[in-house]
């Protein structure tokens, strides 16, 4: 079966949109793996627009990762679905909510061309029993390829390992 769906990017993350309101189809977590390897296309989350079924809720979504997981948010992919549904004239609002595994999003297509997206409090604890014990410094110390990183957990729906680095803008030789 063939699905078309449409490539974005939302600050730099590659995200698919498959809409399942205007064709037919069924995309799971088993499935994505599939996809990639026949379409040799290159994605860091999938996610597909379907109907609702809750009366006061525009859209439904699932968000699948490259590897097959299912996420519970993607604010990159709530932008480009916000321009998406706007573009392709999906629903006329300008202003729509779209349910998800992890709450309700509520999208804008702003008069300035800009997108927004409004939804719940994350859960910034899940996900950190996978994680070594927390240091003086608050901080998870990881090893990645021979190299010792200290990381913090920031978890919106889709867990990030986010790694502080300093840049110290040293002077060169001619400008002293």
């Amino acid at each position: 079966m063939k699905i078309e769906a449409h490539r974005l990017s939302g600050l730099g993350n590659i995200i698919l949109l498959v809409d399942l309101i205007r064709q037919p189809g069924e995309i799971n977590s088993p499935n994505i793996k599939k996809i990639i390897h026949e379409s040799k296309i290159h994605f860091e989350q999938l996610i597909t627009i379907e109907p609702t079924k809750e009366p006061l809720v525009n859209l439904s979504v699932q968000i699948f990762n490259s590897d097959g997981s299912k996420a519970k948010n993607c604010i990159n992919g709530a932008r480009c679905l916000t321009k998406y549904v706007s573009d392709s004239g999906l629903i006329p609002q300008k202003k729509f909510s779209v349910n998800t595994d992890g709450g309700i999003w509520q999208l804008s297509d702003n008069q300035d061309g800009s997108f927004s997206v409004e939804m719940p409090p994350p859960n910034f604890t899940q996900g950190q029993e996978s994680l070594p014990t927390i240091n003086s410094n608050k901080k998870y110390a990881l090893e990645v390829e021979d190299i010792s990183l200290e990381v913090a957990l920031i978890n919106i729906g889709n867990p990030h390992a986010v790694h502080y680095l300093c840049l110290l803008n040293k002077p060169d030789a001619a400008d002293e």
